[in-house]
């Protein structure tokens, strides 16, 4: 069943991804198609899928992510305040993606400080 108070939001490239009209929302949790459909509608999607020769960067790893994330926002259910990857590294075609740093703020430490979790970031690596 899915928890339509946990929405799921993708952004790309810094200080442009501020902007809420760049970024698709979509509630939780995502198929892995879904996430992929998500990918395409940034802005920045032409950098990701391979630009003036470049190879593409890993969108299905990108969307396994994506999926994992958004099924533990729907696991943790009204305890997230906040959840977030910044950055996801993404590596080329079959590469993967690393999260380089990852935050969860539950409702009840709202007011207090982030915690960053390691594990967190590990956890969604796993397959």
């Amino acid at each position: 069943m899915a928890n339509t108070t946990a929405t799921r939001l993708i952004s790309a490239f810094g200080r442009a991804s501020r902007t809420q009209s760049a970024c698709p929302l979509q509630p939780a949790p995502l198929s892995h198609d879904e996430a992929t459909e998500m990918l395409r509608e940034l802005q920045g999607y032409p950098l990701l899928s391979g630009f003036r020769g470049r190879p593409a960067a890993d969108l299905s790893a990108a969307a396994d992510v994506i999926c994992r994330l958004s099924r533990l926002a729907v696991s943790l259910g009204d305890s997230l305040a906040e959840m977030e990857i910044n950055p996801l590294g993404l590596g080329f075609t079959g590469a993967g993606a690393g999260a380089l740093d990852a935050v969860v703020l539950s409702r009840q430490r709202e007011t207090e400080r982030k915690t960053t979790l390691r594990p967190l970031a590990e956890a969604l690596q796993k397959r």
